[in-house]
């Protein structure tokens, strides 16, 4: 659920979790890490009919696959959709 600092508009997101990466080469085996990922974003809701509300919002994810140099994966994705806050 996202934080509203403000009340309402600006909110903040943020959870950890598991992640899973597959590689399946077309001459191979696949290969599968297991690791895990941090999830940090921003958006505002823009009310529609109370408790309805359009979301807009960025979102960034990294993923840890176990590397001591803390290597992985990043994600930006910027993401419109509707909430009930």
């Amino acid at each position: 659920a996202p934080l509203f600092p403000f009340v309402r508009g600006f909110f903040l997101r943020g959870g950890a979790g598991l992640s899973t990466f597959t590689s399946v080469p077309a001459s191979a085996i696949g290969v599968s890490y297991l690791g895990t990922n941090l999830l940090l974003g921003a958006g505002w809701a823009f009310p529609v009919a109370p408790p309805l509300h359009l979301t807009l919002g960025v979102d960034w994810t990294h993923q840890f696959f176990g590397a001591a140099d803390m290597s992985g994966s990043n994600v930006w994705m910027i993401r419109a959709g509707f909430g009930l806050y």
